[in-house]
């Protein structure tokens, strides 16, 4: 966030700055260490999502609210598609459900979803083949 923050001009769209993220050397990649970051998996993430239709986004509820989960949603934001918040581990004592349901709020994602069942029955397709 904080290199999209520095070297994307804010007035563009968020579509806009994530291709000129994209464009960008530290999107590309390298084994030289020229570069001071390496930003190639987060390139890949936002590829995938440029093309995506929507975006789910798992929520371990036993985590607290931090600084790079709120980032993770500015961007998810930036690529103007639907973003589905799925909680995990919502029967945890140490679930932080209200806390984010409200950071989720203020970013206009007013409508989640608690599933340990369907994101398990999710990986077990995935993990045979399955769809």
């Amino acid at each position: 966030m904080d290199w999209l923050e520095d070297n994307t001009a804010s007035r563009r769209d968020g579509i806009e700055r994530l291709q000129q993220f994209l464009a960008a050397d530290v999107a590309q990649g390298s084994d030289s260490y020229d570069l001071p970051y390496d930003y190639s998996q987060e390139a890949k993430v936002i590829r995938q999502l440029l093309t995506s239709d929507m975006a789910i986004y798992v929520v371990d509820a036993r985590e607290p609210v931090l600084g790079k989960y709120k980032d993770e949603l500015a961007i998810l934001s930036w690529a103007a598609i639907p973003v589905m918040p799925v909680f995990n581990f919502t029967d945890s004592q140490n679930a932080n459900i209200d806390d984010w349901q409200t950071m989720l709020a203020r970013r206009n994602l007013h409508i989640s979803t608690r599933s340990i069942r369907l994101l398990l029955s999710l990986r077990m397709r995935c993990a045979y083949g399955k769809t």
